[in-house]
């Protein structure tokens, strides 16, 4: 997010507050866990540190849309991409979060074609092991049969886990899949999956991080 209108960062902090229901930059700095001067310095230089109110977002499940969107306009007909944090990722995974989908915090991605999609808060060293800070794995569904090389997924398997991976089929079995784990050793972790373990597969199409 680039900060070319010279307020973006007053803006996005007013509305943050009118979300809490804060009146004071000093409040809100208590909500955020952050210095009291931050957010005047914030203001005066036009810069945010977006990775702290997201996940503060996350948390309340506030309307991502509403606290980053300068116009809301033409958003009612869009499609919103539901946002998974790090401490549902366990709920998701099992299934015990599908019949409260509607709750979770939503944000629009113009880029994704894909009407289905998926944002999951992720640690980025399981996509590039070089980096350590968390990020949003922006998703959109997809099959075994439309993925690949080097094709970097998500997959969900109520029985087996999470899994950030690339996947590739089993020279050896046609109902298995390889998924490959990157853990920053010579030689990747490599896991067989049947098939029928594999309850949902999702393409990563974007990152968005904050450094």
């Amino acid at each position: 997010m680039q900060e070319n209108n010279p307020q973006i960062a007053k803006n996005i902090i007013n509305r943050l507050k009118k979300s809490l229901k804060v009146e004071t930059d000093t409040r809100l700095s208590e909500i955020l866990n952050i210095k009291p001067n931050t957010i005047s310095s914030w203001k005066k230089r036009n810069t945010l540190d977006y990775s702290k109110i997201i996940d503060k977002c996350v948390e309340l499940n506030i309307d991502l849309n509403l606290i980053f969107s300068e116009n809301l306009t033409n958003f009612e007909q869009e499609t919103f991409t539901p946002i998974v944090s790090k401490d549902l990722i366990y709920q998701y995974t099992s299934g015990k979060l599908m019949d409260s989908l509607e709750v979770l915090p939503t944000m629009k991605f113009p880029y994704l074609k894909n009407k289905e999609s998926i944002a999951f808060q992720i640690d980025k060293s399981l996509i590039d092991a070089r980096f350590n800070k968390d990020c949003f794995a922006i998703c959109e569904k997809t099959s075994l049969n439309n993925i690949i090389d080097n094709d970097i997924v998500i997959v969900i398997s109520n029985k087996l886990g999470f899994f950030v991976t690339k996947i590739k089929p089993s020279l050896g079995d046609t109902e298995k899949f390889i998924i490959s784990i990157d853990n920053g050793l010579p030689f990747n972790k490599k896991i067989s999956i049947a098939t029928k373990d594999i309850d949902e597969l999702w393409k990563v199409t974007g990152i968005l991080s904050f450094v």
